[in-house]
């Protein structure tokens, strides 16, 4: 049997959230489709997930991100060269608490949506 070697540390990450098809029901007056927080190097795989009702702040996710980098899902903690996430606000969160050591790109992010579907 081959043996498995750990996942390096990689330049970029993608990071956002996709809302989930199921609906929680049974906790409040109604129905809600969570969304799921993903942190993951492009084409896979995922670093770090959080599911959240809708409208978790941009606090949540640079916390989190903080997080994927020091307790990874997969591979060694690390601080990537370059995150890129879609929403503006969430890359303006980024920059403030990442400095310069983290270039943040504000781009699309279609790759979240092919892991939430089951493409990737």
């Amino acid at each position: 049997m081959p043996k498995l070697t750990p996942l390096k540390p990689v330049t970029e990450w993608i990071g956002g959230t996709v809302t989930l098809l199921a609906y929680v029901t049974g906790e409040g007056d109604a129905p809600y489709r969570p969304e799921t927080l993903l942190w993951m190097i492009p084409s896979g795989p995922v670093l770090g997930m959080m599911v959240m009702k809708p409208g978790a702040s941009e606090t949540d996710a640079v916390e989190h991100f903080l997080e994927t980098t020091r307790k990874p899902m997969v591979g060694r903690p690390h601080v990537p060269a370059r995150v890129r996430v879609a929403s503006p606000a969430l890359a303006e969160r980024l920059r403030k608490e990442v400095g310069k050591s983290t270039d943040v790109l504000c781009a699309p992010t279609p790759e979240l949506d092919e892991v939430a579907t089951g493409s990737i």
